[in-house]
């Protein structure tokens, strides 16, 4: 390019040089500026402002072109592209299935828990029935139909049993002077009595004021009834209440007899007899 300058400078003096014009107008001219050398310098001086301007224009235009290339490379940077977006969208879907499945799940863990609950419920109300079933509610002893399936079952293994039948005094007059809590209250000492000497497992209230006790022949004692009545005794002496608290008790052994029912009648008739004995006590 400054070569093309050049050459057209240079014709442009040789053209000039050689016109009259250029000779009467520089006759007219003072002594310095009518030096051609001098025209020559000023005008390459002029040339070279008007190149550096041009140039600066170009280097100005460029500096712009390559700030608006930046700002257009970064936006498209910061532009999402196709793929991101459909991967978003993917994943917002998978986000949300998950959501809704965890959803799900908390509601089925709400609703196992509630069955849970509603089972457990069940199985405690099914429980106490079934206790209910087989023990006397006020004593908490085995009733009449587990006494019978355990003597049923000492039958079937030969294995030799003592059957105690008790009967307690003064319940009736009990509930008569004093009320039913008086009643019960006897009831309740006469249980942990013959419980304290033949185990809770082996007593059984078959009847309003009627105890039996099932043990094997090796478990059963005489000394034992002695120590119920020698017990009961006691707690007339110490309550002083004017309530006599004492039961009247008969027992057989299965060599006895021939069936368990024979065995259950001999123990009953004997308790009867001891009541008979112990009548004169029967009163308040």
């Amino acid at each position: 390019m400054f070569d093309s300058l050049f050459n057209w400078y240079k014709n442009f003096v040789d053209a000039i040089s050689s016109s009259e014009m250029y000779e009467q107008y520089i006759s007219t001219l003072p002594a310095p500026l009518n030096n051609v050398a001098f025209l020559s310098i000023a005008a390459i001086v002029i040339v070279v402002l008007i190149v550096k301007a041009v140039i600066g224009a170009i280097y100005r235009a460029v500096k712009r072109a390559r700030l608006r290339q930046r700002i257009r490379e970064e936006a498209e940077l910061n532009k999402p592209a196709k793929d991101d977006v459909a991967v978003a969208k993917v994943m917002a879907k998978v986000i949300e299935k998950q959501t809704a499945e965890t959803e799900s799940l908390k509601t089925e863990k709400e609703t196992l828990a509630a069955e849970k609950e509603e089972l457990q419920t069940k199985a405690e109300d099914l429980e106490q029935k079934l206790f209910t079933s087989v023990h006397d509610g006020l004593t908490g002893l085995q009733n009449r139909r587990v006494f019978s399936e355990q003597l049923n079952e000492f039958n079937a293994e030969n294995k030799e049993y003592v059957i105690v039948c008790f009967d307690v005094n003064n319940l009736k007059t009990t509930n008569d002077t004093f009320g039913h809590a008086k009643g019960d209250e006897l009831l309740t000492t006469v249980t942990e009595a013959i419980s304290s000497h033949f185990g809770e497992d082996n007593v059984y209230r078959v009847g309003g004021d009627e105890f039996n006790v099932l043990v094997s022949a090796d478990d059963f004692s005489e000394d034992k009834l002695a120590k119920i009545d020698a017990d009961l005794e006691a707690v007339t002496l110490e309550k002083n209440d004017r309530v006599h608290y004492q039961v009247a008790f008969g027992f057989a052994k299965s060599s006895e007899g021939k069936d368990a029912a024979q065995v259950m009648s001999l123990a009953d008739q004997r308790m009867y007899a001891d009541k008979q004995k112990k009548k004169g006590y029967d009163s308040i």
